[in-house]
């Protein structure tokens, strides 16, 4: 939770949405606060290179599992439904983020076992979340903001940010910096399918709500 992904997928949600100011303000947060990580990891390495620490190989993504479904969908619903406590939600938003990171866990894990990219599953798993943001706003449990940002923190791109800046502290720049690129698309990947999901379910609720008037 320390490394800045979130602020990443929400600049990058803020300029899809059209918010400019918004999407500069966190881009700069997401800097420092990267800036700041990359600091921290530089002095751990360092002080674990003097003691003769050995070098760890750390992957840039979690490798595909459906044998371990049950189990990362709980660690998915979990992990939303506790960001969402620590935003200081109510009982009733808990459920509903914890629907969220269940429903964005499952789209992942079956959108890789198809065998598409990182980047086009995490596509796949944000819309959901954003369809369930939008239901539970219409059921009264939580606004869909909350759904949604909590929904998407199971897959925010915190280990590919890590691998490259752990490959760049290495002298692995090419490694490294196609990790934060690869980190960045999934950002966009992830603001861009839970935009597509609150669309899709507003214009569908939008006909549902002509279709009585055209009767009439």
């Amino acid at each position: 939770m320390l490394l800045a992904g979130l602020s990443l997928v929400s600049s990058v949600g803020d300029v899809i949405t059209g918010a400019p100011v918004t999407a500069a303000g966190r881009f700069f947060e997401l800097v420092m606060m990267t800036a700041a990580t990359i600091a921290g990891v530089a002095l751990v390495l360092h002080l674990a290179s003097r003691f003769g620490a050995p070098y760890i190989a750390i992957s840039a993504n979690a490798p595909p599992a459906l044998a371990e479904l049950a189990v990362r969908v709980a660690f998915g619903a979990a992990s939303a439904a506790a960001f969402a406590l620590a935003c200081y939600a109510e009982r009733t938003a808990l459920v509903a983020a914890a629907f969220g990171g269940a429903a964005g866990t499952i789209g992942f894990l079956l959108a890789q076992s198809a065998g598409v990219g990182v980047v086009v599953a995490s596509f796949v798993a944000a819309v959901p979340v954003g369809l369930i943001g939008r239901l539970m706003e219409r059921r009264n449990l939580a606004p869909p903001l909350i759904v949604s940002i909590s929904g998407i923190v199971p897959l925010l791109p915190g280990l590919s940010l890590l691998h490259g800046i752990y490959a760049v502290l290495n002298d692995q720049l090419a490694v490294g910096f196609a990790s934060v690129l690869g980190a960045l698309a999934i950002s966009t990947a992830l603001a861009a399918g839970v935009t597509l999901g609150e669309w899709g379910s507003w214009r569908v609720r939008k006909r549902r709500l002509r279709a009585p008037r055209k009767r009439l």
